[in-house]
């Protein structure tokens, strides 16, 4: 249970000292869904708070992946969590890699 202290404590002190931020990564979150239904439709994101869930095949994730990977942008699996670290300009130069993408 000391685990769960240490993680309760993290919210406690976001929630009393970060509120601006945590508004703000929702904000952002809802941008990056955005950004992201534009290119490949509504039914392939979902977003809740400040994650970003991509529904899209292991195929064109990868491919995604692998695209942004060239822009000098690193993304790990479908699950995209923005926080106080990734500025509004982070988010417009994903939104333009993800912009840039197509399914050869």
């Amino acid at each position: 249970m000391r685990q769960a202290g240490v993680i309760a404590a993290a919210g406690l002190h976001a929630l009393q000292y970060q509120r601006d931020d945590l508004a703000q990564d929702h904000i952002h979150a809802a941008e990056l869904a955005a950004c992201v239904a534009d290119n490949f439709g509504d039914s392939a994101v979902r977003s809740a708070t400040n994650m970003v869930h991509l529904t899209l095949p292991d195929e064109t994730y990868g491919a995604l992946a692998e695209h942004l990977s060239e822009l000098g942008i690193r993304v790990g699996r479908p699950r995209w969590v923005l926080h106080r670290d990734i500025s509004a300009d982070d988010l417009a130069t994903l939104c333009r890699g993800i912009q840039g993408f197509s399914i050869d």
